[in-house]
């Protein structure tokens, strides 16, 4: 499951839903759920909510018969959705500012995430909560913590081989490293990031945000402006919509 899809990736889930059922409608009513959870975050709770209710239908019926051989691949395969959820809910509480509540449901994910078999899919799922808890720690004005969890993520999109992720999680720290340190970051930006090289325009929401704040503190604003409108646009893209409502106000600013 992608971090941040495309707006057009994420028109065609809603497409597929449909005529979808059984357990493919239950992936998508997770995958739409988690990736409308900044562009729609009322939508994305009423989807939650369906996904919910299925696993607990599902999960009624395999303790129903206790010893069904499949009991062990059911909750395998249940992990995944019930700390996606866990993530969703814990970025709407975020988008609320109820930040106890959120960090409560990340955290909680992030233990359901450990818990699966799959360690590619484990750490890459761990790394996504970490980065959902970063946003939690912005939030309070924690700039340590919230650094401290954007490594773990990269540490854990690493592990997982997921360089996709990793160049994200990567270059948000980059964002947020440039109010403090233009020379030492714009060190990092050219060791960690090719400039003829492709990124995601997930990466490229904050990729193109630290160089506008790079560009803004050496007093180019005309290159700052270009910068914030491409990390605007790479957000909105992406459904990034905090980060794109951000970059469009210090556009204007």
């Amino acid at each position: 499951m992608e971090l941040y899809a495309l707006n057009e990736e994420v028109a065609a889930l809603e497409a597929m839903l449909a005529g979808s059922e059984g357990t493919a409608r239950l992936d998508l009513l997770v995958a739409l759920a988690w990736q409308l959870r900044e562009r729609d975050v009322m939508r994305a709770e009423f989807l939650a909510e369906q996904a919910e209710a299925e696993l607990h239908h599902s999960t009624r019926l395999v303790n129903h018969h206790e010893y069904d051989s499949h009991h062990d691949d059911h909750l395998t395969y249940h992990h995944p959705h019930q700390a996606r959820l866990l993530l969703v809910h814990g970025v709407m509480h975020t988008l609320r500012s109820h930040l106890d509540a959120a960090q409560q449901e990340i955290e909680s994910a992030i233990k359901l995430f450990e818990q699966i078999s799959d360690s590619r899919a484990s750490l890459s799922g761990c790394g996504d909560g970490y980065c959902c808890l970063a946003s939690v720690w912005q939030d309070r004005g924690d700039a340590r913590q919230r650094d401290h969890c954007l490594q773990l993520a990269i540490d854990d999109y690493r592990a997982a081989g997921d360089t996709e992720r990793q160049e994200f999680a990567l270059a948000r720290s980059l964002h947020y490293a440039a109010f403090r340190d233009v020379t030492g970051t714009a060190a990092r930006l050219a060791q960690c990031f090719d400039p003829d090289g492709q990124t995601s325009r997930a990466a490229s929401a904050w990729l193109e945000s630290a160089r506008a704040v790079m560009a803004v503190l050496s007093g180019d604003a005309g290159s700052a402006i270009r910068d914030f409108m491409r990390a605007y646009h790479a957000a909105w893209e992406t459904g990034q919509i905090r980060q794109a409502i951000g970059a469009a106000s210090n556009a204007s600013d």
